[in-house]
C-alpha cells in the first residue's frame, strides 16, 4: 500500500486565493514576528549611539528590500516547487514531503544567514509547501503564488519593520 502523495484533504478550498495566501502568511510569520520582537526589544538594552543617544539597527538599502522581497521569494520558491515536484514521486506523504523541505530550506538558511534563522524559516517553508501542495490540485501557476506570495508578504513584513525602526 502506497502512501497518499495529496494533501489529507484536497475538497475543501479557500473560495480566494488572495485570501488564502494572507492566512498562510499570518501563520508562517509567527516565530519570525517573535524572533523580529526580541531583536527590537533587544536593541534597547544595547549601548546607544553617542550622536542620536538611542540604538538604531541599520536601514535596509534597495538592495536588501530588492533581495528580501523579491529575489529570495522568487528563487526560494523555485527550489522548493522544484523539490516538492521530485518527492511528489517517491510514496512519502505530502506532510513527510512538506516538512523534508522545510528541513532542508531550513538548513540552508541556517548554513547561509545564521542558525538563529532555521526554526523561522523552517516554519515558513513548512506552510508554503502545504500551500503549494493544496493549490497544486487547481493549477500549478496557482499554487505557485500559494507558496510564493506568503513568503513575499512574510519577508515584506520583516523589512517594513526593519525600516520604520531605523527612521
Amino acid at each position: 500500500m502506497q502512501a497518499s502523495t495529496e494533501p489529507a484533504d484536497t475538497s475543501v478550498h479557500p473560495s480566494s486565493l488572495g485570501w488564502y495566501c494572507l492566512r498562510t502568511a499570518l501563520f508562517a510569520s509567527i516565530p519570525t514576528l517573535f524572533g523580529l520582537s526580541v531583536l527590537l526589544i533587544t536593541t534597547y538594552f544595547q549601548t546607544p549611539e553617542l550622536s542620536t543617544g538611542s540604538f538604531k539597527l541599520p536601514m535596509p538599502d534597495v538592495w536588501d528590500l530588492f533581495g528580501n522581497i523579491v529575489f529570495a521569494p522568487v528563487t526560494e520558491t523555485a527550489l522548493l516547487v522544484a523539490l516538492l515536484l521530485v518527492l511528489a514521486r517517491t510514496p512519502l506523504s505530502a506532510t513527510l514531503n512538506a516538512l523534508l523541505c522545510a528541513l532542508i530550506l531550513g538548513v540552508l538558511h541556517g548554513v547561509l544567514q545564521g542558525w538563529f534563522k532555521f526554526p523561522m524559516a523552517a516554519w515558513g517553508f513548512y506552510f508554503f509547501a502545504q500551500s503549494f501542495q493544496v493549490w497544486k490540485c487547481i493549477s500549478l501557476p496557482k499554487a505557485m503564488l500559494a507558496a510564493l506570495m506568503p513568503h513575499v508578504i512574510v519577508n515584506a513584513t520583516v523589512m517594513a519593520t526593519l525600516t520604520a525602526h531605523s527612521l
